[in-house]
């Protein structure tokens, strides 16, 4: 998990397959308990030359989806930082750059400025020869990225207005002075006209908070659920049912509250 987070913006990604007879309840609320921050699917399989015996089994793919090791998930670490150190960024992937280009492609793995980036690409673009054509690919590709966030940012704040907002404050910021940056301003400046999306999103604020909080709280071994009356997680417990009184309260009708309901209910908690 922690591998995930910290190489997610590079395009690494963990599926996993869930194939235990159990409940899909259970493994939902077994997942979000223990902090699973990667894609879990049921059932399934992996398409390789030879089948690992035993779980857990593990197998990494680079870019271009080639087999580079199977083995156990606790042996690889150095195996995928390594792939990642030689692999380009996955909105560089696709050609070969010369030494101008290349350096803009390789700086996406250090920086998240591509309105910055696509200023030094834009000016390449206007050059003749090779350079012009590489820097139109990673352009056009970075301009890609922006375009498909934004869209993502329209479509929740049908459903989640704090993760809308959050995602077209990332965009302002990282495509600052391009297009994705100006339009997610200009859509920002609009939602705050908007009251009954201000509603939701401060309604997600909270509701934000409460699922950060619960994450505190402690499964023992063997079991699904957190005890929440238990010595660890008496205090987590009180400072959530706090934060949930204030988001049924003054925001019940939200679609915040509706979610966090539903999450809090996966913990036991009694809504």
């Amino acid at each position: 998990m922690k591998l995930q987070k910290q190489y997610e913006d590079q395009g690494f990604v963990i599926i996993a397959q869930h194939a235990q007879n159990v409940p899909q309840d259970d493994v939902v609320a077994f997942l979000r308990q223990n902090k699973v921050n990667f894609t879990v699917t049921s059932g399934g399989g992996v398409q390789v030359p030879d089948r690992l015996s035993g779980i857990p089994a593990a197998y990494l793919f680079n870019s271009k989806g080639e087999l580079v090791e199977a083995g156990r998930p606790s042996s690889m670490k150095n195996s995928i930082t390594g792939l990642i150190d030689s692999e380009p960024h996955y909105l560089a992937a696709g050609i070969e750059y010369g030494k101008t280009v290349g350096k803009l492609a390789a700086a996406l793995k250090k920086t998240k400025a591509y309105g910055t980036i696509l200023d030094r690409l834009d000016k390449e673009i206007k050059k003749d020869g090779e350079s012009a054509a590489e820097a139109k690919f990673l352009a056009d590709n970075i301009r890609g990225f922006g375009k498909k966030r934004y869209f993502d940012a329209r479509k929740l704040e049908a459903s989640d207005a704090y993760a809308a907002m959050s995602l077209y404050s990332e965009l302002k910021v990282s495509f600052k002075g391009d297009k994705a940056g100006d339009k997610a301003g200009e859509r920002i400046a609009e939602l705050k006209k908007d009251k009954d999306f201000q509603k939701e999103l401060k309604a997600g604020e909270v509701a934000t908070k409460i699922s950060a909080e619960c994450q505190n709280l402690v499964v023992n071994t063997g079991q699904t659920k957190p005890v929440l009356t238990s010595g660890p997680n008496k205090k987590t417990a009180a400072k959530v049912r706090a934060m949930a009184r204030v988001l049924f309260g003054k925001y019940g009708d939200s679609k915040a509250a509706e979610r966090t309901k539903s999450e809090l209910e996966s913990y036991g908690f009694d809504v």
